[in-house]
């Protein structure tokens, strides 16, 4: 099931501008921020009416706003650590540097809870297996060896394979039908890895995408859209996020759960 924060931003990606996109935009713009408007005060920012909003709560399930921003709170301090830093950023040497990275790894979390029910089946299958084989183009093999290693000196089968250092085709070889198969689909090299996915069980397959390519994996069951790198600069902040990424499912995994 979906947490409330996923179906928000859901909502407010819709292409068409309503009452019911621009409610959950105003709600998610202040949520990083751990602001939560009383009723009056959202229906201001919204430019609609109070009853409104009353819809909207209860179209997503909750019997009024009352209950909505309870729970959506209780979300809030279940992925955010509440404690605030005492430490103050001096300005303006160091601040735009760590704004910039704040910004990024904040758009990264919303990516996060947006891909959830992802996340969970790929920790519950590799926890199952053991293995893991990570197809890759060569614009992400930095991140897919991070991950091999990173998988491996906990004890996991990991490996990974791109047409740049091994042929695709080796792993009739040394792949093992139970490994956990995980298709990165980033950059312009990725002709070779939509030719292996038609090889693979589309219930089974993991996939981590973009925005721009998601539209050709529609029809498989698991896949990651990774949408907060585009706001920044390509190569450098996608490595990084899927290197964090890595690190997340990791750490779940050891720690039993999201």
């Amino acid at each position: 099931m979906k947490s409330i924060l996923g179906r928000l931003i859901e909502i407010s990606d819709s292409y068409e501008q309503t009452s019911t996109t621009i409610i959950a935009s105003v709600i998610l713009e202040n949520y990083l921020k751990g602001e939560f408007f009383d009723q009056k005060e959202l229906a201001e920012k919204a430019h609609v009416s109070v009853p409104l909003i009353t819809l909207f709560c209860q179209k997503l399930g909750f019997s009024g706003y009352k209950e909505f921003k309870t729970i959506l709170q209780l979300e809030h301090q279940h992925y955010f650590n509440e404690r605030k830093s005492t430490t103050k950023i001096k300005e303006p040497s160091l601040s735009s540097g760590i704004n910039l990275v704040r910004d990024i790894y904040k758009n990264f979390f919303l990516d996060i809870v947006e891909n959830e029910c992802f996340l969970t089946s790929f920790i519950e299958e590799l926890k199952n297996n053991k293995g893991l084989t990570i197809f890759t183009a060569y614009s992400t093999t930095n991140a897919a060896s991070f991950a091999v290693n990173l998988f491996n000196g906990k004890g996991y089968s990991c490996r990974y394979l791109n047409e740049a250092e091994n042929h695709m085709e080796a792993r009739k070889h040394f792949c093992e039908n139970k490994d956990v198969f995980l298709v990165i689909l980033f950059g312009q090299d990725t002709k070779r890895l939509f030719g292996i996915l038609k090889t693979l069980d589309k219930n089974k397959v993991f996939i981590i995408t973009s925005t721009g390519k998601r539209d050709y994996v529609k029809d498989y069951k698991n896949v990651f859209v990774i949408k907060s790198h585009l706001k920044f600069n390509g190569y450098f902040y996608r490595t990084i996020l899927l290197e964090s990424l890595f690190m997340i499912i990791l750490e779940s995994i050891e720690n039993d759960g999201l």
